[in-house]
């Protein structure tokens, strides 16, 4: 849930979002989660409900959860084991003295819910995605999600060359070079650089389908148009640190796994890479070097924060309004902003969850058989090493999509594991003698 003000076209969605809310009561909880996925785009249209701002996916989400949990309640669904718990809940915890310092508890208190609700996305997520099927429906999920983003994203570049306005942000982002100027694609996003944190993870997840998932030809041919338009998008942010952050991808991909399927395909694309990264790094640094200053001074205050209040640092949300904060935004920097406003302990809470998260996959990764599930959960790694290099330029921890890629990299290494224990009982003596008919 963001905490800007509301978008000025966020009304009229007040009405469309309860309705969609009480008609979702009575859909299978599996399509409410898919519906989750796809109203991610439009988070940023938040409605005003007392002191919170509720989206769709909001709304959606919390059906989600009392679903799943009179499910539970009835013993007609159960809690899946998952190693998120533990280290969700530590960092939670690690964030709520920071309460006690800060100076605007209702800021604090919003953004302390918005957190909440992104680590509910994520265990969500990992309850319900539980056969390689529903991990393949939420892949799918995500690349429709992104090329709705993508084609809005179009739809506003035709629009402001036609008409030089922008009917999904109010704020444009113009990009000129003598004459010529060029519009930073936003689409719904507030920032062009959160467009290309958002279509990171389509991108990356759908590489691995069309290139080594054991799909249909059909599904394939879905798979590489969403992620050519996404590319596309992707492109016409001009966001330096997803250029960076696309070419960290590209070069481990290629360096890590030499023997993968289709490393030709895999090879060319880190070549166009290559180019693209420092040239649209260096054309965006040499056109807007004071943007690169002051994310500099920002990064230096954070620092500044952080030593000072080491233990629990300023309060959630704080760091934008502290009188030394003189251009009254936030830290580019999602690590930086945790150890401002909830100090180093929450920090390193924040860091744990990862990398539980990741060295889990990976013990998954090792067991997993060939298949789908092996191929989402080896994508899933990869997006979260993009993600995590791309949040060390922008703050992002509020950002839901990335919350349900942790949720289905942990659902994804359950799956794995799940069908490697399966395959192991066919193959043993024991599981052969139990699959014969008995004479």
């Amino acid at each position: 849930m963001p905490l800007a003000e509301a978008h000025p076209y966020s009304q009229p969605l007040l009405v469309l979002a309860a309705a969609g809310a009480a008609a979702a009561i009575l859909a299978p909880v599996q399509w409410l989660l898919w519906g989750v996925i796809l109203a991610l785009p439009f988070d940023n249209f938040a409605v005003p409900v007392g002191p919170l701002r509720i989206s769709v996916s909001d709304a959606l989400l919390v059906v989600v959860t009392l679903r799943w949990l009179a499910a539970v309640l009835h013993r007609r669904g159960r809690i899946a084991r998952s190693e998120l718990y533990a280290p969700a809940a530590l960092f939670y915890v690690l964030l709520l003295p920071s309460f006690f310092v800060t100076f605007d508890l209702g800021l604090s208190l919003r953004q302390a819910f918005s957190i909440l609700m992104m680590l509910l996305t994520a265990v969500i997520v990992a309850n319900l995605l539980r056969s390689e099927r529903h991990l393949l429906g939420a892949v799918t999920a995500i690349l429709v999600a992104s090329v709705v983003m993508s084609l809005l994203a179009i739809a506003q570049l035709l629009i402001w060359m036609r008409y030089r306005v922008s009917p999904l942000q109010p704020i444009v982002d113009v990009v000129r070079m003598g004459d010529f100027s060029f519009l930073r694609l936003t689409a719904t996003t507030f920032d062009p650089n959160y467009l290309a944190l958002y279509l990171v993870v389509p991108i990356v997840l759908g590489l691995f389908v069309a290139l080594e998932g054991q799909v249909s030809p059909r599904y394939r041919t879905f798979v590489w148009l969403a992620v050519g338009l996404d590319l596309i998008v992707f492109v016409l942010t001009f966001s330096r640190g997803g250029w960076m952050t696309l070419l960290a991808f590209m070069t481990a991909f290629v360096l890590l796994r030499p023997r993968a399927p289709a490393r030709l395909a895999w090879a060319a694309m880190l070549g166009l890479v290559v180019v693209m990264a420092p040239l649209t790094a260096a054309i965006m640094v040499g056109l807007n070097p004071q943007s690169v200053s002051n994310r500099l001074s920002l990064l230096g205050l954070g620092l500044e924060v952080m030593a000072r209040h080491p233990w629990i640092g300023t309060g959630l949300g704080t760091f934008m309004y502290l009188p030394a904060n003189a251009f009254e935004r936030m830290v580019h920097c999602t690590y930086l902003q945790i150890g401002a406003d909830a100090g180093i302990p929450a920090l390193l809470a924040l860091l744990s969850l990862g990398t539980v998260v990741v060295f889990n996959a990976l013990r998954a990764r090792r067991v997993a058989q060939p298949g789908v599930a092996r191929t989402i959960l080896t994508g899933c790694l990869y997006a979260l090493g993009c993600v995590a290099v791309q949040s060390a330029f922008l703050n992002a921890l509020v950002l839901k999509h990335l919350w349900v890629l942790a949720g289905l990299t942990s659902a994804a290494a359950a799956v794995a594991r799940a069908e490697a224990n399966a395959g192991n009982a066919a193959a043993s003596p024991a599981g052969a003698g139990a699959a014969q008919p008995t004479p």
